[in-house]
């Protein structure tokens, strides 16, 4: 008799707690998203059915009208904002009040625990101010030689695979491609990308898009339950990074050091800064994480941009030979060599790469959590008088994918239009209705790098190849059930036909 008292008592308890916390939103006059019970919004996050950006894209579309609307981390209280005036004041004008929700402890993974992505305060301004002058246009001009290297071995092996079969996965071509342009511009290390089946870059970042359920399962672990991430030991990109990057990395340091090799790189910067014994510049850890950081922006976001965007030409010949026209226009203009300068002048490129972007935003959402409590205005457009207080430890999310296809910002949005970014159109769009790198003071690191690359290598390849789709390829595109990227679950093949 008791145990029964005791069950009901218990299970009564559990319920009032849950009622008490899922009132939240309703006590504060917010629209919300009705909850389950234990699970919040999240029960097909967990049964891994489908992704957090997923929930996100569909409460977004679902509570249209609205500048923001709450929902439930499980039990915790949740925002997702739709406006990008609160978007701007997030992100831009009061950053400093917010942190990232993705979180990494040093126990787990030492590398990734100091990344800018993840680290805020006093840490993240010391490490972000040291590292962006290391990504800026006067770093990435000089790496034009390396590019035009990299462009070369990319055409050959083009060359070599359609004498087998035009149908190319571009995804796949895509990683070789910016996993041999990390490698060499700021490792200067031979990366063996097109030469090797499964190259040392394929092996580093295997898990970041990858298929596998467990490390699924430890990415949502870590998104949405960080205690049992820690003793799982795993991040929300799967598993700590991998000992063959940190061999890598340290070997190549040891030899430039061993032979007084000095040279002007990114491993060169980090060799200087260690050597002055800067502030997160000491231990290997330290020199393997900004090591990673470069990695990370260059190699996985910037194959999956340059993926889509070879496959959108493929589909859209108007546009495929728009950009090719300017690219050999411009290239006439500077006697037929690639330069810095020349691929500058390549604007409508620039348009294909942006659309791409919007179309396809590689990093899917943007967290964050209140370090303090926040003023936001009503989530109701006409209640302007009205004022909301958010707590401290909120969390609060933007759906980049649903962001980008509002249709009051880009009409037809799933059209593929590269003159919404022209410069009579591109004013129109507010300022954070546009977000594929983040944007204000954590703006992603690693953009110019990733748009320099993207862009020659479209150049390379619009140059020699005319791309078509290829029917086996299945639309619309299924994505991978991944949290924070944007990955294709199957193969983005295309057929490239040689011009010449």
């Amino acid at each position: 008799m008791f145990l029964i008292l005791f069950i009901i008592s218990l299970v009564f308890i559990i319920r009032l707690f849950f009622q008490t916390r899922y009132d939240y939103w309703k006590k504060r006059n917010i629209p919300f998203c009705k909850p389950t019970l234990l699970v919040g919004s999240f029960g097909s996050v967990l049964t891994l059915r489908t992704a957090i950006s997923n929930i996100c894209q569909k409460l977004h579309n679902d509570y249209a009208g609205y500048r923001y609307i709450g929902f439930f981390d499980m039990w915790k209280p949740a925002i997702l904002v739709r406006d990008p005036e609160i978007i701007k004041s997030m992100l831009v004008k009061n950053c400093h009040s917010y942190r990232n929700l993705v979180q990494v402890e040093h126990e787990v993974d030492p590398i990734m625990a100091l990344n800018p992505f993840v680290i805020y305060g006093n840490e993240w301004r010391s490490v972000r101010s040291s590292l962006t002058s290391q990504f800026t246009s006067a770093k990435i001009k000089p790496m034009t030689s390396n590019f035009l290297l990299v462009n070369k071995k990319l055409v050959d092996y083009i060359k070599k695979q359609t004498e087998v079969s035009k149908a190319l996965d571009v995804r796949q071509l895509s990683n070789r491609y910016t996993g041999e342009n990390v490698m060499i511009n700021a490792f200067g290390l031979e990366g063996r990308s097109f030469e090797d089946k499964y190259p040392d870059s394929f092996k580093v970042g295997e898990q970041f898009c990858s298929k596998s359920k467990l490390v699924q399962f430890g990415q949502t672990m870590a998104m949405l339950c960080p205690k049992i991430a820690r003793i799982l030991k795993v991040t929300f990109l799967g598993n700590p990074i991998s000992g063959l990057f940190k061999n890598i990395i340290l070997d190549a340091l040891k030899y430039r050091n061993i032979n007084n090799i000095t040279r002007k790189d990114f491993l060169g910067y980090l060799n200087e800064m260690r050597a002055k014994s800067a502030p997160f510049y000491v231990s290997d850890d330290e020199i393997v994480a900004h090591a990673f950081t470069y990695f990370l922006d260059g190699y996985e976001t910037s194959a999956l941009t340059l993926a889509y965007a070879l496959f959108e030409l493929s589909q859209n010949s108007d546009v495929q030979n728009k950009a090719r026209e300017e690219i050999n226009e411009v290239l006439n203009k500077h006697d037929h060599v690639l330069s810095y300068e020349a691929a500058q002048e390549m604007i409508y490129l620039d348009n294909v790469i942006s659309e791409t972007l919007r179309k396809h935003p590689i990093i899917k959402i943007i967290t964050r959590v209140c370090l303090d409590d926040v003023v936001f205005p009503s989530p109701h457009p006409d209640d302007e008088d009205r004022e909301v207080i958010i707590k401290k430890d909120t969390e609060i999310f933007i759906s980049c994918e649903a962001l980008h296809k509002e249709s009051k910002y880009y009409p037809n949005p799933e059209a593929f239009d590269p003159d919404r970014f022209n410069e009579q159109n591109k004013n129109i769009i507010p300022k954070c209705a546009y977000i594929p790198f983040g944007e204000g003071p954590k703006l992603c690191l690693g953009k110019t790098f990733a748009l320099a690359q993207i862009k020659m290598g479209l150049i390379a390849i619009l140059s020699e190849f005319h791309l078509e789709y290829n029917k086996k390829t299945k639309l619309p595109l299924e994505q991978e059930n991944l949290h924070i990227f944007l990955s294709p679950k199957f193969e983005m093949l295309v057929n490239f036909v040689a011009r010449y």
